[in-house]
């Protein structure tokens, strides 16, 4: 192995002076072949795979470039940009960390950092990286876009639209910058400008997969506001094609979300009516699990109990993976978890109580409200390291709820992959909901159901019965979410819309899509009888 080859890399960046980047990339890999390897060699060589989609290729070469160069931050960059595709985010982060802490004043450092913790959800610290960006330079395109697109979840169109239009200033084909400005008119009505913007982005045959994905998002969207139901179900559709396409390596080869939840609940089934003997009672503190399917109002609640000065929330974050991996990763057996002694389950409650305390939340002075929507397939976890927790279950109309999570785009995941169907999505849900029912009567937790409708219609009278489950009492900060949900640190594909206040036009929204929906109703019966709708 020849680290030192001088004539080569000598071609080489004589080759990049000139910009003739073809001749750099076959002089690369001819030294490959050779057996040279040199940390710009291969990033040029991994920068060939990246752009022709094969991240896995560039991935090796990339981290074959930092063993042999470990500060070398051009490499480091690569590597991290090249886990930011792949969608290894954590990974992503360290390596951005490490690009900062090297080269602080560089601004493309500090952007790269934070597009990968906006991705992790961490709203203030990426706002406040694509800040610092900005501060070194003004007008750093991904930067702008950046702030424009947070400021775009949290409901704030009007500096999502200021930060994207100076964005496209820079950069006229920005994308990103595109969608901020799209949504912006969505939100102010102006739905043809916003379709004029997105079919400019579908013309162009070089738009990369996921941007082509946003702006058919984009379309379905400004025909829904249009009230063109028929052409917003197409471009929806459209969209979670292409979204099946390009993850369906991930997904369909793996373990299923709908073979996991079919199983888990053959495993509840066979449990006596009368409940699970969960052992000793655990005396410690006891979170509360606000849980339901995705888009059935968990957000809302969520934003609602945040404004009262005696509870905490924990933005959507997963505090329970040790304890999946240990007792719930084959859901056919969950004989372990129900052995398990209370010294078995101590580290895993210590663990929890110890991520609560590192987001600044002391669980002796507030109550611990954990919203992570899809915790109810834990539930017999959280029975056995909380059996004195209280669960609060959101619900909506099972249609709404199914047309929901199929026109809303999720960081995707083996259960939001089911959901890109309309027929998956029914089959999910009334596969999740049919576990709920045999789950609930066997744990013995404390169950509060929140019907989403109920609160839009009486916000006070509904969470005031929450409250009291909760033990605590209402107050009228708790009615002022909507400019809490503005400032929140992270977001979630409801947030946008907390902005406005109460909106009742998604109720029964799911009539307006009749049409599509009459094929996947007959999967929901059991779930619209049990909701009173049948």
């Amino acid at each position: 192995m020849r680290l030192d080859a001088g004539p080569t890399l000598r071609a080489i960046s004589e080759a990049l002076d000139a910009r003739d980047f073809a001749r750099a990339i076959a002089l690369s890999d001819d030294a490959l072949a050779a057996g040279v390897e040199h940390p710009l060699i291969l990033n040029l060589l991994a920068l060939k795979h990246d752009q022709a989609g094969r991240h896995a290729q560039a991935l090796r070469l990339l981290q074959r470039a930092v063993e042999l160069a470990p500060d070398d931050v051009g490499s480091l960059n690569a590597l991290g940009l090249c886990f930011l595709a792949l969608e290894r985010d954590s990974e992503a982060l360290s390596a951005f960390l490490k690009v900062v802490a090297q080269l602080p004043e560089a601004a493309f450092a500090h952007a790269n950092l934070a597009s990968v913790q906006r991705r992790l959800g961490e709203l203030d610290k990426a706002d406040a990286a694509y800040a610092m960006a900005l501060k070194l330079d003004p007008v750093h395109p991904l930067a702008l876009a950046g702030r424009g697109s947070i400021a775009s979840m949290r409901g704030d169109h009007g500096s999502a639209r200021d930060f994207a239009l100076r964005a496209l200033q820079v950069a006229p084909t920005l994308a990103e910058a595109h969608g901020c400005v799209a949504a912006a008119d969505i939100s102010q009505g102006r739905t043809d400008q916003a379709l004029d913007r997105a079919s400019t982005l579908l013309k162009d045959p070089q738009l990369p997969a996921l941007d082509r994905v946003d702006a058919l998002g984009i379309q379905g969207d400004a025909w829904d506001r249009q009230g063109d139901y028929r052409q917003a179900f197409a471009a929806y559709a459209k969209r979670n094609q292409l979204l099946q396409d390009h993850y369906r390596s991930g997904f369909e080869e793996g373990p299923r979300a709908m073979a996991y939840v079919q199983a888990l609940t053959a495993t509840i089934e066979r449990l006596p009516h009368n409940g699970v003997a969960l052992g000793v009672e655990h005396h410690g503190p006891q979170p509360v699990f606000l849980v339901g399917f995705p888009r059935s109002g968990t957000t809302l609640l969520e934003v609602v109990l945040d404004g009262h000065p005696k509870v905490a929330t924990l933005d959507e974050q997963e505090f329970l993976l040790p304890g999946v991996h240990l007792y719930l990763s084959d859901p056919a057996d969950l004989g372990a978890l129900w052995r398990a002694s209370d010294s078995d389950l101590e580290p895993l409650r210590t663990a929890y109580w110890a991520a609560v305390r590192g987001r600044g939340i002391d669980p002796a002075e507030r109550l611990v409200v954990d919203k992570y929507p899809l915790n109810l397939l834990k539930l017999p976890l959280i029975a056995r390291l909380f059996p004195g927790a209280r669960v609060v279950y959101a619900q909506r109309d099972p249609r709404d709820v199914v047309l929901s999570v199929f026109r809303r785009r999720f960081r995707m995941s083996a259960p939001m992959y089911e959901l890109l169907t309309l027929d998956g999505a029914a089959r999910f849900y009334a596969a999740v909901e049919h576990l709920m029912q045999q789950l609930l009567p066997r744990l013995g937790l404390a169950v509060h159901t929140v019907r989403h409708e109920s609160v839009v219609a009486d916000l006070p009278g509904e969470v005031g019965r929450l409250c009291d489950f909760l033990g605590i009492e209402w107050t009228d900060s708790m009615a002022d979410f909507a400019g809490r949900s503005r400032t929140r640190r992270s977001a979630t594909p409801s947030t946008a819309q907390l902005g406005v206040g109460l909106d009742s036009r998604g109720i029964g929204h799911w009539r307006y899509y009749s049409f599509a929906l009459e094929a996947v109703v007959p999967h929901l019966q059991s779930a619209l009888s049990r909701y009173g709708e049948l």
